[in-house]
């Protein structure tokens, strides 16, 4: 932790020193009142605190860091919680150059990454990442170290296919693994249709030998006027014996210049025949009411619809969760997530969303609704 502070501190000195800079920061309450069939009436509070900062070594190299604090309380009729956060949660150098009639852009340190689905690899991570952008062609590369982040802000399916629970410490470290991403993009290859082809993998340093191996086909584009669409399929495996996958599509309309619908589905097998459970590698809940319901032996369709009018965002979605996990499929239950976000000023953003989830699999017993009131307040 003092080498990753002492680096925060000589990067920001020669920032300041050579370049012009520029920060700001963010400060997020949310109140969530919820209410389960089982457990009752419960409570969240929880503020933040987001400090950032930026400098210009030139027009092609950015130096951009964040960090955080947060606490979290969490009262229920049987027990409290509270939780404090501390993270460094973006540290990075980036740039770009004109290269092989192309444009390379480059990024080292600490920030966000994705696979191509936005599902099974999503959070923070220490690394480099490398792209390459022709005039129809997108390569990109990534490599990485997991073993640094704090397991308080980034949590990580194990084995077993969930997450660990935490220690108490202030900095947990979460379990090392070494992740490589390769990836092809090929822009409006046939009647502007695009199609990304990405393998990503996940070495376990950690000696445990919970390797993770994924091959994903994407493919979007126009379907017609006003509809597009995108779909994306991942074969996944562990040991090279088994095979798991998920597979997700989505057809977008656009109904207006401010009103905007949506239809998808999921599917991430579960012991189908000779189909295995998938595994994401970040924790991805597959519904809001529950984050203990990861993406995996489950097929969800769902619809949406979503508008933006002047100040005022909001946004419906319906879902409805089927249980595959084992050779059978159950309905488990529909759930609806009603949101609204109004930007008073442009630096203060109210918003307000509510979640229901009807349990039909467990008698009910695992009913979940709730509202929660955000404030963000930027300066």
């Amino acid at each position: 932790m003092k080498k990753i502070f002492l680096s925060i501190c000589l990067l920001s000195l020669v920032s300041f020193s050579v370049s012009a800079y520029d920060w700001g920061g963010v400060f997020n309450n949310s109140t969530q009142f919820a209410y389960n069939d089982k457990a009752g009436s419960s409570v969240t509070q929880s503020n933040a605190a987001y400090l950032w900062l930026q400098s210009k070594f030139s027009d092609d190299l950015l130096f951009s860091s964040e960090v955080m604090y947060k606490y979290k309380f969490n009262a229920k009729k049987d027990y409290t919680s509270f939780e404090n956060i501390f993270d460094i949660d973006l540290l990075k150098l980036s740039g770009s150059s004109y290269f092989a009639k192309g444009n390379l852009d480059f990024s080292v340190g600490r920030f966000i990454v994705s696979d191509i689905t936005g599902s099974i690899f999503a959070q923070n991570s220490d690394g480099l990442l490398l792209k390459y952008a022709a005039k129809k062609l997108n390569l990109s590369l990534y490599t990485g170290y997991t073993g640094l982040l704090n397991a308080h802000n980034v949590s990580i399916v194990n084995k077993d296919g969930i997450v660990d629970s935490v220690k108490n410490d202030f900095y947990s470290l979460c379990k090392p693994y070494i992740p490589l991403s390769l990836g092809v993009n090929i822009q409006q290859l046939f009647l502007q249709q695009s199609i990304s082809i990405f393998a990503d993998m996940f070495i376990d340093a950690s000696g445990e030998k919970d390797n993770r191996f994924y091959a994903t086909l994407a493919l979007d584009g126009p379907l017609t006027q006003g509809f597009y669409y995108d779909f994306s399929t991942t074969f996944a495996s562990y040991t090279f014996k088994e095979l798991a996958l998920y597979s997700k599509a989505k057809i977008h309309m656009f109904i207006t210049e401010v009103l905007y619908a949506s239809a998808g589905f999921e599917y991430a097998s579960g012991n189908n025949g000779s189909l295995k459970t998938f595994r994401t590698f970040s924790s991805r809940p597959i519904v809001s009411a529950y984050d203990t319901i990861e993406t995996a032996g489950v097929m969800l369709p769902s619809l949406s619809l979503t508008g933006s009018f002047g100040d005022i965002y909001a946004n419906f979605d319906a879902k409805l969760l089927l249980d595959c996990a084992e050779s059978s499929t159950k309905v488990w239950g529909p759930e609806v997530v009603a949101l609204i976000v109004y930007n008073l000023f442009y630096d203060v953003q109210f918003g307000l969303d509510g979640v229901a989830f009807w349990d039909l699999k467990n008698d009910g017993n695992f009913s979940n609704y709730s509202a929660t009131l955000k404030i963000n307040i930027a300066f």
